[in-house]
């Protein structure tokens, strides 16, 4: 049932609402008698603009009701706008939006910019004019929207069910553009003739509206299905689009970052000279060459910068794969970005507060007594960035492991059979990932690596893998 009293045209869940015919109760849609078809036609009438939203948006090219000589009513029909009520009416300039001659059609105040529709003549030819209502559709909405019932409704709502209904052509001709170019549901670039006189029938294109009929064209079906060749092109597109969409975004959270280290850059190189002037050692940080601490706090605000942005790009990577992947394979993608996001941070924390004072500690300590320490700020911000990087992708040993046992690959008792591989591989990993050469950083590393592994294990057997 259509509802009915609702004040300016307001939405009662996401449909209009139209005004109550006289005489008719709260709720009532004033069909009481009529047949089972009408009652059907006007419960399928579901336009999205009101008239009022209709004139306020640039419609007609503001010459709807001029002044007319009706072939119909064989009379001359004068000030038609002043029916509507004034509320519809107000901030709107009559003589330029509502009633100016049609030879002053002005297609910039249409809401698309074109011109569109054919004249008053061509319609009364057509035989499509009712003398109920002379100047035509829009005027039976106008009155129908407020309430009045008559004879007339059937085949206007049927007029318009045919334009812009389930199976609407000019509806459907729209969304097929949409869908054909990749665009979105709203864009104007997209048949703007189209849109404007899909807009004079108070309709404009929804994304739910889209979305349900974007469907049956990609599956082959409905009149304006396209054909095997053109389907291909579309998913081509849109899966390009997506990449395209995820990399800009990746790029620009990775920019912003990198913009955020470039403006700290004295407290940003002041926090990453810590762990070189931990316990007694005390180094000064020279620059060797003309420029040389300028092009290093760019590369170290970058490499920061990527740091910072690495887990929101795996992130980008997870949401452009996901539609790819079965339900199961679906449940275990958030987690696995979660973790493998906090394990990334775990081990560049691990490395900056562990391995790397660690290793500077062992290396100034070897040197103490006898020669000077002074590092170049160029190599050493080499060293603690790779250092970070490379332990932060050696943490990602869980979430390997976790994902493989989840997807049946593996299983945990798998894991602790071969732990003595796992040892003397750990070491070998810690001996490659670590920039320098001693021992107490590999050997660092390459215990929290044999944890990492154990605790994947032991996370995956609590699972039941």
């Amino acid at each position: 049932m259509v509802k009915f009293v609702c004040p300016e045209g307001k939405r009662r869940q996401g449909q209009l609402c139209f005004q109550a015919p006289k005489g008719a109760a709260d709720g009532e849609d004033g069909t009481s008698g009529a047949s089972a078809e009408l009652k059907a036609l006007i419960s399928s009438f579901r336009p999205s603009l009101t008239p009022k939203e209709v004139l306020h948006l640039g419609a007609f090219g503001g010459t709807y009701f001029r002044d007319i000589d009706s072939a119909v009513t064989g009379k001359r029909h004068k000030d038609a706008w002043k029916e509507l009520p004034k509320s519809w009416l107000k901030g709107l300039d009559i003589r330029r939006q509502v009633a100016r001659d049609w030879e002053d059609y002005d297609a910039t105040v249409n809401h698309y910019g074109v011109k569109c529709g054919n004249t008053l003549e061509e319609w009364e030819n057509a035989g499509w004019m009712h003398p109920q209502d002379p100047y035509g559709w829009f005027q039976w909405y106008c009155r129908f929207f407020q309430g009045r019932r008559s004879e007339d409704d059937p085949r206007q709502i049927k007029r318009w069910l045919k334009i812009c209904g389930p199976t609407g052509r000019w509806k459907g001709n729209l969304i097929a553009k949409c869908v054909k170019a990749n665009r979105a549901y709203n864009d104007p670039k997209v048949s703007p003739v189209v849109r404007q006189s899909l807009l004079h029938w108070a309709y404009e294109l929804t994304a739910a509206d889209l979305r349900e009929k974007k469907k049956e064209i990609l599956q082959g079906k409905g009149a304006y299905a396209l054909p095997r060749a053109e389907l291909f092109e579309v998913h081509r597109q849109d899966h390009i689009s997506e990449l395209r969409d995820g990399v800009l975004r990746a790029l620009a959270f990775t920019v912003v970052a990198v913009g955020v280290c470039l403006y700290y850059y004295k407290e940003l190189t002041t926090a990453l000279e810590s762990p070189a002037q931990s316990g007694d050692s005390m180094v000064k940080f020279v620059q060797l060459a003309p420029g040389e601490f300028f092009f290093v706090s760019v590369k170290v605000a970058f490499s920061v910068g990527l740091l910072i942005a690495f887990p929101y790009a795996l992130f980008e990577a997870a949401l452009y794969f996901t539609p790819a992947l079965t339900r199961s394979e679906r449940n275990v993608v958030g987690p696995t970005v979660l973790a493998s996001a906090l394990l990334f941070y775990s081990g560049a924390l691990f490395s900056y507060s562990v391995l790397s004072p660690a290793a500077l500690g062992f290396f100034l300590g070897y040197s103490q007594d006898v020669i000077e320490s002074q590092f170049s700020i160029d190599q050493y911000f080499e060293f603690i960035l790779s250092m970070g990087f490379a332990t932060g992708i050696a943490f990602q040993v869980p979430v390997l492991q976790v994902a493989l046992g989840l997807l049946g690959v593996i299983d945990s008792q798998k894991l602790f059979a071969i732990w003595r591989y796992v040892v003397v591989g750990s070491a070998i990993v810690g001996a490659i990932l670590t920039p320098s050469t001693d021992p107490v950083t590999q050997l660092l590393l390459s215990g929290a690596l044999c944890a990492l592994y154990f605790a994947g294990g032991a996370v995956l057997k609590a699972l039941g893998r």
